[in-house]
């Protein structure tokens, strides 16, 4: 039986409205409990809008997705951002280094995003395998302290690393693009 053959989708309700929420995340609790934060379709696309336009982000990258869907980096980066340029993305259910950068090079992925933890295991898997041509041209991390030294690394094994900051409250309240090797854009260069 095919999906098709199924009953009709519910319609969208007639009166849903771009300052609706859209996503409820909920914060780490740092400075107090946990709480719920609600984000609009306006707050979701603006951040979409200004990620895709700062990272030159085109129909045919690949984007790397090692977060959980359910954190904003994983909406993010994992689908909305890639998703508004027409792009791919690899999704990876449980965090893996090796097997991380054989699918990041086996996929071609040059967009990520994600912890110091992650990148520092991306890295050395790099420099353990004495390479210099990471497919991943752009990575954005953040999420904790980000030591001067990982940034350096990343950039010797071809991987344009940035810090970004952002939190539940207002998504990313910093972003760049810095690319390593003179790469720019999107994967086409």
């Amino acid at each position: 039986e095919s999906l098709l053959d199924g009953p009709e989708p519910p319609a969208y309700p007639a009166d849903l409205h771009p300052g609706d929420p859209c996503i409820v995340a909920y914060t780490s609790g740092t400075t107090a409990g946990a709480k719920g934060v609600v984000v609009d379709s306006y707050g979701v696309m603006a951040e979409t809008r200004q990620m895709r336009e700062t990272w030159g982000i085109a129909w045919d990258d690949i984007s790397f997705m090692p977060a959980p869907l359910a954190h904003l980096t994983g909406v993010n980066v994992g689908i909305t951002v890639p998703f508004s340029a027409g792009a791919a993305v690899v999704l990876m259910d449980v965090w893996q280094p090796e097997p991380a950068v054989e699918l990041i090079e086996r996929e071609r992925c040059c967009i990520s995003s994600g912890t110091p933890t992650f990148l520092e295991e991306i890295v050395s898997i790099y420099e353990r395998g004495g390479r210099a041509d990471a497919a991943l041209r752009q990575y954005s991390v953040g999420g904790a302290a980000v030591p001067p030294e990982l940034i350096e690394r990343a950039e010797a094994v071809g991987i344009g690393a940035f810090r970004c900051y952002g939190m539940t409250e207002h998504m990313s309240t910093t972003i760049a693009n810095r690319c390593a090797n003179g790469r720019s854009g999107s994967s086409r260069a």
